[in-house]
């Protein structure tokens, strides 16, 4: 919360100045003091970084021109860099303003086509949960596996940085797995990598990954499936106890 003392200027009402006390609340302090001097210069510097807030405030406060501004801006300039930032602010302001939804969708559309540089990118890991989940489920150019590595990745950051300590790690990751990885297309990640990568991950269960192998193996969109079912019942067996990689 901020509290502004704005002194008005009303010129034509028996050129009188009020001073009037606001709390504002709805957005931060930067993002208020760009909208001042927008209100009072007709102008103000637009970054990608300033948009999700001022695009919600020039919906909030009905300024046409400004919101044109920010996404018009937005298409220009959007860059892989800055997307998780951008997402990060905008996550606060989506349930509120149809500007916000629409800018998220905008960068969602804008990372389908580069998901592999998002995923390389360390603020990808500060994304939260909700967020990573809607980008897993866009049409993505990337290959099931490399989604699969992100997840896992991002998993174990989650349960590295967590503040309660009350769920012992091991739950807390499968559940996160669980919930990450529920529309993760299995059958399209080649039995190989399934058993090299997946399997020892330890992040989904045994139960789908063979589930996945016999679909693969009955289908017959891979060759040589059964030979990898042999190598899954044999790591299956020997399979350590559950620790995640944690």
């Amino acid at each position: 919360m901020i509290s502004l003392l704005i002194t008005i200027h009303t010129s034509q009402i028996y050129n009188k100045i009020d001073k009037i006390s606001f709390d504002i609340i709805e957005f931060d302090p930067k993002t208020f003091k760009i909208l001042l001097n927008y209100l009072q210069t007709g102008s103000c510097p637009l970054t990608c970084s300033n948009i999700p807030g001022l695009i919600c405030a020039a919906e909030h406060y009905d300024l046409p021109e400004l919101l044109q501004a920010c996404f018009h801006h937005a298409k220009q300039f959007l860059r892989i860099e800055i997307v998780c930032v951008m997402l990060s602010a905008l996550e606060n302001y989506c349930w509120r303003y149809t500007s916000a939804s629409e800018l998220v969708n905008m960068i969602l559309a804008f990372i389908e086509t580069r998901a592999y540089q998002l995923f390389q990118s360390p603020d990808f890991l500060t994304l939260s949960e909700s967020m990573v989940q809607m980008i897993m489920c866009r049409g993505l150019e990337v290959g099931e596996i490399r989604k699969f590595e992100a997840m896992l990745e991002w998993a174990k950051n989650r349960i590295k940085d967590r503040k309660s300590t009350k769920v012992d790690p091991k739950v807390e990751f499968k559940r996160i797995m669980d919930r990450l990885s529920r529309d993760l297309k299995l059958h399209r990640i080649t039995p190989q990598e399934l058993i090299r990568i997946v399997l020892p991950s330890k992040a989904i269960k045994n139960e789908r990954i063979l589930e996945t192998l016999m679909y693969q193996a009955n289908s017959g969109i891979f060759r040589n499936v059964d030979s990898y079912l042999e190598d899954y019942k044999e790591k299956v067996q020997n399979q350590e106890s559950f620790d995640c990689g944690l």
